[in-house]
């Protein structure tokens, strides 16, 4: 019920993630401090190191991240049954310098490299980049005391995550033959890929059998984008929500094939021995709507030579568009999605139209209009402004003086020392009404 309801347009909820709590085993203290005696001694500068999570905890459990004695050793083996989390470890030399780290530039340094990794399609190939944590730790080695903080970086929606249809248990949605069917295909790639745990994975069903691929394989996986399965090794317990595993994983689905996705289907994957016996029937199940990421206008550019050689063509190939086109018309949401085209087609003096829409205005908000979903009133309003955009350019074209008229001839005899910047239609959804807006520019 609770999932039909919200399909019928009822207010959708965001989807809420359980975060990691770090679990650090003594093991792990005592070979730090070998570490800083024997081989890091004043050095501070950041070292790799690797975590493990789990997927069978009983409930009641929190989400764990568990480092222990081997996780200085970023090749070697992860337990059986665990997936592997790739860290930075910043070692301080005193507690003042502990305290003194500046968290800020290094958590932002560690969700850019996420954010590259995702850019560049590393991140397919080895996926537990997305679960990236970062340790600051000072071990004070006369008094045995240990100070260590952590971070799990996440790179964040705006506007969340909509939920579109509820978490179910697996067995709520599939059938005994279904599961029985999911749990050997995954064991199979786990096997075909050399691990006893795969993070990140694909699949699809139907009522006879459960197939299950790589992300790597997505586009060939599936032979229609618009609704997916997707599949995260979950160690959260709780029924009604997912572990920290899966949330970079949705930007790095919504970056590289959001614009296709109308629907993602989300299977968080839980395991758990009980009595001798192996279940994944308590795994959770729900859909969401991604953000279209694969076009973020009016984002700042960081600096890596893909991502500015990108940004460049990208510019290229706009400035190529407004200069064939007499008229230039911009229909975005908000204003750092605009300035670069606007500035271009100015200094081509090409005429162009802004239209900022929102939920039920254009050019300005005003109140909801809450009896329609705010899917609907999004596309009224763009469908609002893209005609009154047309109609303020019509009425423009039959001045005789075009885009380049004067104020005088909309407002004779003003003893104005402003420039005239043009008129605006504004409207407005809940009141049906079209107003006419004048602004000046000041000198």
């Amino acid at each position: 019920m609770a999932a039909e309801s919200m399909e019928r347009g009822t207010a959708a909820r965001k989807l809420q993630f359980a975060p990691f709590c770090s679990a650090l085993e003594v093991g792990f203290w005592h070979q730090l401090t070998q570490k800083k005696l024997n081989d890091y001694r004043i050095d501070e500068s950041p070292k790799n190191i690797k975590g493990y999570y789990y997927n069978g905890d009983p409930v009641g459990l929190p989400t764990r991240l568990t480092l222990e004695f081997s996780e200085f050793d970023v090749d070697g083996p992860t337990p059986a049954h665990c997936c592997p989390a790739s860290g930075t470890l910043y070692n301080a030399n005193t507690l003042e310098a502990f305290k003194s780290i500046d968290k800020k530039a290094i958590v932002e340094k560690a969700a850019n490299g996420i954010w590259n990794a995702i850019q560049s399609g590393a991140v397919v190939e080895d996926s537990s980049v997305l679960s990236k944590f970062i340790l600051l730790t000072f071990a004070d080695l006369k008094k045995y005391h240990f100070y260590y903080w952590f971070c799990f970086p996440a790179l964040c929606f705006l506007e969340g995550v909509q939920l579109i249809q509820e978490p179910i248990s697996l067995e709520q949605r599939f059938s005994a033959k279904q599961i029985s069917s999911l749990q050997m295909a995954y064991d199979n790639i786990c096997s075909s890929t050399g691990v006893t745990a795969v993070p990140h994975f694909l699949l699809k069903y139907t009522d006879e059998s459960v197939e299950v691929a790589s992300l790597k394989d997505l586009n060939s996986f599936f032979t229609d984008l618009k609704k997916i399965t997707v599949g995260v090794y979950d160690p959260c317990t709780l029924p009604q929500h997912p572990g920290w595993p899966l949330r970079n994983l949705l930007i790095l689905l919504a970056k590289k094939w959001g614009s296709q996705l109308n629907v993602l289907e989300v299977l968080c994957f839980r395991n758990r021995i009980l009595q001798g016996s192996r279940f994944i029937q308590h795994s959770i199940i729900f859909r969401v709507k991604l953000p279209d990421l694969s076009a973020c206008a009016g984002h700042p550019v960081n600096f890596s030579e893909t991502t500015l050689a990108q940004a460049r063509q990208d510019v290229e190939q706009l400035e190529k568009l407004i200069s064939e086109h007499d008229v230039v018309f911009l229909l975005m949401d908000i204003r750092e999605s605009r300035w670069l085209p606007t500035v271009i087609a100015a200094s081509q003096r090409k005429e162009h139209l802004c239209s900022p829409t929102y939920w039920d205005t254009v050019l300005a908000a005003t109140s909801v209009t809450m009896w329609l979903p705010l899917e609907t009133i999004c596309r009224l309003s763009v469908m609002i402004a893209g005609a009154l955009a047309v109609e303020l350019m019509g009425s423009i074209l039959q001045h005789p003086e075009g885009l380049h008229e004067s104020k005088e001839s909309f407002h004779p005899g003003l003893p104005f020392a402003e420039d005239f910047i043009k008129q605006g239609l504004y409207g407005a959804l809940d009141s049906a009404g079209i107003l006419l807006t004048v602004s000046f520019q000041m000198y």
